[in-house]
């Protein structure tokens, strides 16, 4: 058995664990930015702009090594596309902008299942693979801007 004596005053515990736990999230959001290429992305794209337009809430979609389940947003609007996780998963996530002719989409696969990639002209080699039918529906706000090809290039 222990001795009560020399085990922390419990307000200490409740004090120390949430911001340990609000540390490591910070950490690991901010270690997710730089893996999956969100931080390259934002050198580029980055806008303190208020997004508007066509909301698409709460969207999956893989970013490089990353995958984004339910909790991308997206804005379409007549100039480009603006992109930006949840509150939750917002640590070393700026805000984007991405306009329309920097945007390239093109069919793909995640393993099995068929996708729309689209390619970035400042980060060429970054894919955001986003379901079908949200492609289908981003290719359509764009009001023609977004075209989809046969095939990105490598």
């Amino acid at each position: 058995m222990t001795d009560p004596s020399t085990a922390p005053p419990w307000w200490l515990i409740a004090v120390v664990f949430p911001v340990a736990f609000a540390a490591l999230w910070a950490a690991v959001c901010f270690l997710i930015s730089v893996l999956s290429g969100w931080s390259r992305l934002a050198r580029h794209y980055a806008t303190d702009a208020p997004p508007s337009g066509t909301f698409f809430r709460m969207q999956t979609a893989h970013l490089g090594w990353s995958s984004y389940r339910n909790c991308l947003n997206l804005a379409a609007v007549p100039d480009g596309l603006f992109l930006w996780p949840l509150w939750p998963f917002r640590v070393g996530h700026a805000r984007l902008f991405v306009p329309w002719g920097d945007l390239t989409a093109a069919p793909d696969r995640i393993l099995f299942l068929p996708c729309i990639a689209l390619a970035f002209a400042r980060v060429p080699r970054l894919r955001l693979r986003v379901r079908t039918k949200l492609g289908a529906r981003l290719v359509a706000e764009s009001g023609g801007a977004l075209g989809l090809v046969d095939r990105l290039p490598q």
